[in-house]
């Protein structure tokens, strides 16, 4: 049976792992820039397979210990956005699959972070660039499927009109190793 004490002592062992992780990720964690030393915002980063297998195990490991609904393992959907969309937005094909379920995941992290009543920022500071992003890779051949045109119209009706003045969770371009051609 595990009590409160361990639980505190696994949230707080899968904190310290996850931001080192999901959001500083530097050299160190497997990332390294492709565009020069400049780690400025829109810089694309080669991020090894071993780092996002990596990744994906503590992603997998804090949902079934934290549960579906913890910071954590939102923190590791954003990151896997992340990598999808720099996939997608880095391919000569974009698939309907992959738009929609991008579209589902960022509708679904805007819906918890509403929930949320303690945040002093709107889910736009955390997620806005993305929705703009993935939308960019939506045009007009996409328009004849309703699911992904109805979350599409949904997203849009959330972002505020107005323009966003900070980035919490910045967004990272990163390309895994070996999964794009550039020559």
């Amino acid at each position: 049976m595990i009590d409160t004490i361990d639980l505190l002592q696994a949230e707080a062992f899968f904190a310290r792992i996850a931001e080192k992780t999901f959001l500083q990720g530097d050299a160190a964690s497997g990332l390294s820039n492709l565009s020069g030393p400049d780690d400025g915002p829109g810089k694309m980063k080669m991020v090894n397979g071993e780092f996002v297998r990596h990744a994906l195990h503590l992603a997998h490991a804090s949902q079934q210990v934290l549960g579906n609904r913890h910071w954590i393992v939102k923190w590791a959907h954003i990151f896997v956005i992340d990598l999808v969309l720099t996939r997608l937005e880095n391919s000569l094909t974009v698939h309907r699959k992959l738009i929609f379920d991008l579209l589902l995941s960022l509708r679904n992290l805007w819906k918890w972070l509403e929930s949320l009543d303690f945040l002093h920022h709107g889910p736009e500071c955390f997620i806005g660039t993305r929705i703009a992003r993935v939308q960019k890779l939506i045009n007009v051949q996409y328009s004849d499927n309703p699911h992904i045109r109805n979350l599409r119209f949904e997203l849009d009706d959330l972002l505020p009109q107005r323009e966003q003045h900070v980035e919490i969770i910045p967004m990272r371009t990163l390309l895994i190793a070996g999964t794009v051609s550039f020559g």
